[in-house]
């Protein structure tokens, strides 16, 4: 229905002048008539109102607004009936001020063609509480996941530390009844004083992870091979029983990339996903290690490259998420793999995962890392 305002225009007049919004009757790209409201929320004075050309009020339209809002008024002066009678938008001041406006518009006629009937009032107060609601609401919601993350990094990672010593205590059971050298207890005694000495560096770890809500994570200059090297060694150690082989295809000799000791608990997930995901009598693993440029940087790409059971097509992206924590299958990489992508991110690094052998998931996989170069300032 389209109102005929020409009939009742002094008691229009009358109503909305007492009116605390703002009221315009625009028709030719000209306000035609407006109330003593808008030029208190705009700022211009009613003379300078007047004098405007037609369409010259898009200036007080913000200007990534301002093609939306002009495209409504030509469609309500046109007589356009599908047009939205409720918006909002930012608008601008005399004086530059950025406010939000929620503007209710009908199509009338006045003076006998249609016109564009607005009804605004100010709504920034409002736009500024939603928009804290919304990020009191995210701030919670990460806290709520950071903690998690930090509860999965913990219980994973002591969960294999427990595991290395459970196997050494058989093993020293073992040696107890059969022992033949004394070097042999000695070793073992050696593995688990590591694994001990690693689970008060896990829980250090994870002390330093819980202030990334608050503080920046400290990053410094690592020794990549170093710490692969450290790994690689851990790995071994860790899982004497199995016949493993890991050899690395090394780029550099020094390779310093961005990041802390929490890189190491990179490399060991991986690697102990690598050998415990695997069927083969002999685990192989070949690490690979070039430098490539890439967006504008440097980084360092690390390939883990095993002959394990492999991960399925669609699988390859949930594995490195938290929505995979829950999955009940066998192969059970969900955790690792999500705690490694989140270590690597906050360095600045990335992941994915490949196929050993190209569309065959069943020969292993590519697990593939980008750890950004360090340069020192």
């Amino acid at each position: 229905m389209v109102y005929n305002l020409d009939e009742s225009m002094e008691t229009f007049k009358i109503i909305t002048e007492q009116s605390l919004v703002g009221i315009i009757i625009i028709q030719d790209g000209l306000f035609k008539y407006f109330n003593d409201r808008l030029t208190k929320t705009t700022g211009y004075s009613a003379e300078e109102i007047k004098r405007w050309t037609p369409n010259e009020f898009a200036k007080t339209i913000y200007p990534e607004d301002r093609e939306f809002i002009m495209e409504m008024a030509r469609k309500k002066q046109a007589g356009d009936p599908e047009v939205p009678y409720q918006y909002s938008y930012r608008a601008i001041r005399k004086n530059g001020e950025v406010y939000w406006v929620e503007v209710f518009s009908k199509t009338i006629i006045y003076k006998g063609r249609p016109a564009d009937f607005l009804m605004g009032y100010e709504i920034t107060d409002k736009v500024k509480a939603d928009q804290k609601l919304i990020e009191t609401k995210e701030k919670y919601q990460k806290a709520y996941h950071q903690a998690e993350f930090y509860k999965d990094l913990f219980i994973h990672d002591i969960n294999n530390t427990l595991q290395s010593l459970y196997s050494s205590i058989q093993l020293l059971e073992i040696g107890l009844e059969n022992i033949q050298e004394n070097n042999e207890m000695k070793e073992l005694i050696n593995i688990m004083d590591r694994q001990i000495k690693r689970g008060v560096n896990l829980i250090s770890n994870v002390r330093k992870l819980s202030q990334l809500e608050e503080h920046e994570i400290s990053i410094r200059e690592i020794d990549l091979l170093e710490f692969l090297k450290r790994s690689i060694e851990f790995i071994k150690n860790s899982f004497q029983e199995r016949k493993i082989q890991i050899k690395i295809d090394v780029f550099n000799e020094k390779m310093l990339v961005k990041g802390n000791e929490l890189l190491q608990d990179v490399f060991e997930n991986i690697l102990i996903n690598s050998v415990r995901h695997n069927n083969n009598d002999i685990v192989e693993i070949i690490i690979k290690t070039l430098q490539i440029e890439q967006d504008d940087t440097t980084y360092y790409k690390l390939e883990f490259i095993d002959n394990g059971i492999g991960i399925e097509d669609q699988r390859k992206e949930s594995v490195l998420s938290r929505a995979d924590l829950d999955s009940k299958t066998t192969y059970g990489m969900g955790l690792g793999l999500s705690l490694v992508k989140k270590i690597i991110e906050n360095f600045g690094g990335k992941i994915w995962i490949e196929d050993r052998v190209k569309n065959d998931y069943s020969k292993g996989i590519n697990v593939n890392l980008l750890l950004s170069e360090y340069v020192s300032s």
